[in-house]
């Protein structure tokens, strides 16, 4: 099977669904997509968590085990279900990235579920 850099553009989502996608994952059910975002404080972390629920996100939030060199010791996770789809998770991710940047965080990542086919 040859990558169609239309659906799975070169960038690190384009990599990951990719690597789903090769590996037997047809990503057309949707599953929970978790983002991760980090910050300086538990007040920032806080009013994310908080903008997050309003926005009807599920959402984690807790002060990391590690002392981050960047001091961003606080992190968010934030869940949503959807079908896994490069615009989407792209959008989603700069959305969450432009509310996290005004709190001084910034987001640290995505992960999903595998789901193989039958």
């Amino acid at each position: 099977m040859n990558r169609d850099y239309e659906q799975y553009p070169d960038d690190s989502t384009g990599a990951v669904l990719w690597h789903m996608r090769s590996k037997g994952d047809l990503l057309t059910e949707p599953r929970e997509i978790d983002f991760s975002a980090i910050f300086p404080s538990e007040d920032s972390a806080l009013e994310f968590a908080v903008a997050c629920l309003r926005a009807n996100f599920k959402v984690e939030f807790f002060e990391t085990d590690e002392n981050q060199e960047d001091g961003l010791n606080w992190e968010v996770w934030i869940y949503t279900t959807i079908v896994p789809m490069h615009s989407d998770i792209t959008a989603l991710e700069e959305d969450l990235g432009l509310t996290a940047a005004d709190l001084g965080g910034k987001i640290n990542g995505w992960s999903s579920t595998f789901v193989p086919s039958a």
